[in-house]
């Protein structure tokens, strides 16, 4: 079943997904939009509906919904310390569905359900939108939503140290009314107020998303935060 409220362009693409190869690179999105965080491996072994990748586990977390993405890889720097690879993403072609000890495991065709996050910045006169889809597990999700606000205040003329946040909105839960988010993050405090009005929203998030009496599906965050 495709996920509510899926950004354009998220559909898998036949097209990307007849390219992968063993050898080619795909990625797993944990955030996707105007700011993306992905993890990105080698595919091991492809068939005609699914496919293995990495060789070992990605976020330990056994069965997943990650929306997988064919991969271009630009640079591979090397480090005995730590080597990465610099890379694209690319057009979404299923969903992984597992993240086992031996391979992570993606569907091709499948949609993954992700959790849409909208958040509007205003200040002296401005206003910005960030408009992004993070994972729905739950031992990241909290975090995920802490650094898109956080990442969202940051990019802004706004963001200073004398800067305080006003954050309001609403976390939307099926089965239940929107639950209000009404909070105040002041600058002079010991932390960032940048940073202060993103956890004290992922703290809220998380009482909600990890209560054990929570039976539906979290359908999508909407922030308004005002710079003073």
């Amino acid at each position: 079943e495709a996920p509510s409220g899926s950004m354009s362009g998220s559909e898998p693409s036949p097209t990307a997904a007849a390219s992968v190869v063993p050898g080619s690179a795909v990625s797993a999105q944990l955030v996707r939009g105007d700011l993306e965080i992905s993890a990105t491996c080698t595919v091991t072994y492809v068939d005609p509906k699914q496919l293995l990748a990495c060789g070992h586990p990605i976020l330990q977390s056994g069965p997943v919904s990650l929306p997988m993405t064919a991969t271009e890889v630009v640079a591979t720097l090397a480090s005995p310390l730590n080597a990465f690879k610099i890379v694209n993403t690319g057009a979404t072609i299923g969903a992984f569905t597992e993240d086992r000890d031996s391979a992570i495991r993606g569907v091709l065709g499948a949609q993954a359900r992700m959790i849409p996050v909208h958040i509007t910045v205003n200040g002296q006169g401005h206003e910005r939108k960030v408009n992004v889809e993070i994972l729905d597990l739950p031992a990241l999700s909290a975090q995920a939503m802490v650094v898109t606000l956080y990442e969202a205040l940051l990019q802004t003329n706004e963001s200073t140290a004398e800067t305080s946040y006003h954050v309001t909105g609403n976390i939307r839960l099926d089965g239940y009314p929107p639950s209000p988010l009404d909070l105040w993050a002041s600058a002079g405090d010991l932390m960032p107020a940048s940073m202060t009005a993103a956890l004290l929203a992922g703290e809220r998030f998380s009482r909600l998303y990890s209560n054990g009496t929570r039976m539906g599906a979290v359908h999508g965050i909407d922030l308004h935060v005002e710079a003073i």
